[in-house]
């Protein structure tokens, strides 16, 4: 890394690369408001992220929150484009906090520390607890991935019948969730993670719903 740069010179590129993942110092940015759960998505374990650090995809190996994306690009939510500003600079997650691209020891560092989960901000006697539990019983990424897998093994009839079995059960609970409680759909993306029909694509599969039912193809064939 250069050593001409020595301060933060606004340009943005970091935030352009992708918003950060929150750890237990942030955890007061929820609780006071600044940051809400249409703000955050949760990665649950098992799926696959680009590990900015290592500059490689990994498998989480436990889920993490992270501040969302803009809608069909990588910059952080939080990122004014067109002036490069960061429009809750002040009150800014450890991450961002920690970075300054010339030195980049205390990234390292921070990267390195406990991140926020979910049951770090949502209270474990709540009823809403309860459904995120019988969520990831019911539909973890990693039943997902299995009959992903199978599929491609061309053990075709169990594997879609499991496959639409996770997939409606998601949907299932999801539905349930917000007739219950109005909650958004931005919401949801923090409560029970991404639905798990969008996850497919990344699996290697496509997945359309017709005639009452779903049908899958792996991508490129």
């Amino acid at each position: 890394m250069s050593n001409s740069i020595q301060e933060c010179q606004r340009c943005g590129t970091c935030c352009r690369k992708g918003p950060p993942a929150l750890h237990i110092q942030d955890k007061e940015l929820y609780l006071s408001g600044v940051l809400d759960k249409m703000h955050l998505i949760t990665l649950r374990k098992g799926e696959y992220v680009f590990d900015n650090i290592q500059n490689r995809i990994e498998q989480l190996p436990e889920e993490m929150i992270r501040l969302k994306t803009r809608e069909g690009a990588s910059p952080c939510l939080f990122l004014d484009e067109s002036t490069n500003n960061c429009n809750i600079y002040s009150d800014r997650p450890a991450e961002c906090r920690a970075m300054k691209c010339w030195d980049t020891e205390g990234i390292i560092n921070t990267y390195a520390g406990y991140r926020l989960k979910r049951k770090d901000l949502i209270s474990a006697d709540s009823a809403l607890w309860e459904i995120i539990l019988e969520h990831e019983n019911s539909c973890s990424v990693q039943d997902l991935q299995e009959w992903v897998q199978e599929f491609k093994n061309e053990e075709r009839e169990e594997a879609l019948t499991q496959l639409s079995g996770i997939i409606d059960t998601d949907l299932r609970i999801r539905n349930f969730l917000q007739e219950r409680t109005g909650a958004d759909t931005a919401s949801m993306e923090f409560v029970l993670g991404r639905p798990l029909d969008k996850l497919l694509p990344g699996l290697g599969l496509r997945v359309e719903f017709t005639e009452g039912k779903y049908r899958f193809q792996k991508i490129g064939v």
